[in-house]
């Protein structure tokens, strides 16, 4: 099984990934809400969030796959092997004959993008020019985010080796996060997105460790052989 990260989910980078001999394989989409794409139309399943216009289908049109989509808004490492409100487990998709799989999750484990997100836009409230997001996941001298993150490495390798159990001939794709905002936060701050000015280039650090921390040269060689390759949007 053939190991690839991508670090931004770009479909036109993701298309690329894919190779041409990819038409009429099998494809199956793992992953959260950033696979899934709630909110983008068209919906196919409003429970999963998921889009007919999401990275995985906008890939399968472009090389001619067989697409089986299973990502779903909110999964996590651990969720993958659930069935969750009728649906079977996201594993449940693959088989020997799968050719291609991408998948993106982590970011709903102990990284809790979403959490985050909420504290930060909490707190720059208290102090909107200043960095008070950063103050509190440093506090006491830890970095709680990225030790969230180192936590996470090991739950993501493990979805690689399952993945790698139930599908051995497929090439897989680790699709990562794009960056949400402007390092500086250039049109950023706003009702919207009420980040404070100094908390940006903080969460845009930390946003990038979470991207690149799957996609160290261990990792790709823990439990599939061959390098791999990284590849950025």
């Amino acid at each position: 099984m053939a190991l690839s990260c991508l670090l931004a989910v770009v479909p036109a980078s993701a298309a690329s990934a894919v190779p041409e001999s990819a038409g009429g394989r099998n494809y199956v989409a793992l992953g959260d809400s950033y696979a899934s794409a709630p909110g983008v139309p068209e919906p196919t399943d409003p429970g999963c969030g998921r889009s007919s216009q999401n990275y995985p289908s906008l890939v399968a049109r472009q090389r001619y796959a067989h697409l089986t989509d299973v990502t779903c808004a909110g999964a996590t490492t651990a969720s993958l092997a659930l069935g969750t409100d009728g649906r079977p487990a996201q594993y449940d998709a693959l088989r020997r004959d799968t050719d291609l799989v991408t998948v993106s999750i982590g970011g709903n484990d102990r990284v809790g993008f979403s959490a985050v997100l909420k504290t930060c836009a909490t707190l720059s409230r208290t102090d909107p020019t200043g960095a008070p997001c950063r103050g509190h996941y440093t506090e006491g001298g830890r970095e709680r985010l990225l030790e969230g993150i180192a936590t996470t490495a090991p739950k993501v390798d493990a979805v690689l080796a399952t993945i790698h159990r139930r599908a051995p001939h497929a090439k897989v794709l680790l699709v990562g996060y794009p960056p949400v905002f402007d390092d500086d936060g250039t049109g950023c701050t706003s009702p919207a997105a009420p980040f404070a000015a100094g908390d940006f280039g903080y969460r845009a650090a930390s946003t990038g460790r979470a991207r690149a921390g799957p996609c160290r040269p261990p990792w790709r060689s823990a439990h599939v052989p061959g390098r791999g390759t990284a590849l950025r949007g």
